[in-house]
């Protein structure tokens, strides 16, 4: 139900809202996406623990890919926490932090796979990034919380996940299914 669907339902004739959507007016039409070759897997917005899964260091140090790497830009602060954690785990290389950026659009097409894995009581409502990722084709994989769940069809505009297995899994199938990879990042 829309707000103005809802307004009027509740006897207002009027309603004023202010959108969280920014745009990506500068990016312009969607790239061809990679169909052999090295996948460009990223995530990027707040990196602290009370948005970014609990488990995501631990999720993504199971994946075995070739030369997996995940780009990450966000908060330094926590950017350099999330280093730390993957040295810890042995896997120092499977992060690349690039920081904060105030090019989110141009950044986002760089990506083919976009891993957003959220705290499932995580505080976001609108999802921008996952929004402004998928506007450029890149194609999401979200954790089964509300927020996420709303945007995202499961194969057919992106993967919702409920776990570890589940996530490794679809990002081996990502790799492995291109064409499936463009359809779903058209889409």
């Amino acid at each position: 139900e829309s707000v103005l669907q809802f307004a009027k339902a509740h006897g207002r004739e009027k309603v004023s809202f202010v959108s969280s959507g920014v745009g990506i007016e500068k990016v312009g039409r969607i790239r061809p996406r990679n169909v052999s070759g090295q996948l460009t897997f990223g995530y990027m917005g707040s990196l602290n623990p009370s948005k970014l899964h609990p488990q995501f260091v631990e999720y993504l140090s199971q994946v075995d890919i070739e030369n997996f790497c995940i780009n990450i830009w966000g908060e330094e602060a926590y950017g350099e926490r999330l280093k730390l954690e993957f040295t810890k785990r042995g896997k120092p290389g499977l992060m690349r932090f690039h920081g904060y950026t105030t090019e989110p659009g141009l950044t986002l097409r760089q990506i083919d796979v976009f891993v957003y894995l959220l705290h499932p009581f995580h505080y976001g409502t609108a999802e921008n990034v996952l929004l402004e990722a998928m506007s450029v084709g890149a194609v999401p994989i979200v954790m089964n919380n509300p927020a996420e769940t709303a945007i995202v069809d499961h194969r057919e505009t992106g993967f919702i996940v409920n776990g570890c297995k589940e996530l490794v899994d679809t990002l081996i199938w990502l790799s492995d299914n291109p064409w499936e990879r463009l359809r779903i990042g058209r889409n």
